[in-house]
């Protein structure tokens, strides 16, 4: 894909999903959406009745916006990203002192 096709193909990302997020390594890009509460409540499930490696396999493949082939250790990488994306910005909307939700 062009700079620009990859460009036009994330605006339409955008819309779908409302974020798009991007992940590299220094020879790998994927472009991630956030994933789901649904999507998160499985990968703790998977986490906490196997292992970690396939619960951030799952969340990876679930969120991955683009149907192409990845190293499995950027794979893993990615994930973790996504899980650590994930913990920020609950923290940035969560209000310690009442427990809700700000946004």
């Amino acid at each position: 894909m062009g700079e620009d096709s990859i460009a036009i193909q994330i605006e339409h990302w955008k819309k779908q999903y409302k974020e798009v997020l991007k992940v590299h390594s220094d020879d790998e890009v994927a472009y991630l959406k956030r994933p789901t509460l649904l999507e998160m409540d499985h990968y703790h499930q998977i986490k906490n009745t196997q292992d970690e490696y396939q619960a951030l396999d799952y969340l990876f493949k679930q969120c991955v916006l683009e149907d192409k082939a990845y190293d499995d250790e950027f794979l893993l990488s990615a994930g973790k990203s996504l899980i650590t994306q994930s913990i920020v910005d609950q923290k940035k909307t969560i209000n310690r002192e009442t427990g809700q939700d700000e946004i």
